[in-house]
């Protein structure tokens, strides 16, 4: 005889599993190892390869990314992506989801700067970032 609500559990249970194998396949950064969600910089190599980092600072440290074909950074607010290149970032926030110092995108400087503002940071371009970083 079943027993009531065991079904439930069996269920819950599965989806606690299948939650798990789901974050266990997100990608990882290759610099920091943090997961790189919805905050994620790709990098389009050359060869056509894609390099994935949770923030534009490990992306910018580890590959030439002025030899890359693309960049696509996710612009903080909206969760859409912009082209990396002409992306604004924010250096050395207080807030972030990757590894300090944290570095943040945006689409316009306008909304870096508002950022800045309650969190700190300095507002750069492109060429001022990989400056900074001694690229």
């Amino acid at each position: 005889m079943k027993r009531p609500g065991t079904s439930w559990i069996v269920c819950l249970a599965l989806v606690a599993v299948l939650a798990g194998i789901a974050r266990a396949t997100e990608p990882k950064c290759p610099v920091c190892g943090t997961e790189t969600g919805a905050a994620r910089f790709t990098v389009t190599l050359k060869d056509g390869k894609e390099k994935i980092y949770a923030c534009p600072r490990c992306a910018m440290l580890d590959v030439d990314v002025r030899k890359a074909r693309a960049l696509s950074a996710t612009d903080f607010l909206s969760r859409k992506t912009v082209d990396g290149r002409k992306a604004f970032y924010l250096a050395k926030t207080t807030y972030g989801e990757c590894c300090p110092p944290f570095w943040l995108s945006f689409a316009t400087r306008e909304d870096a700067e508002k950022f800045a503002k309650g969190f700190g940071g300095q507002v750069l371009g492109f060429e001022e970032s990989l400056a900074k970083l001694g690229r």
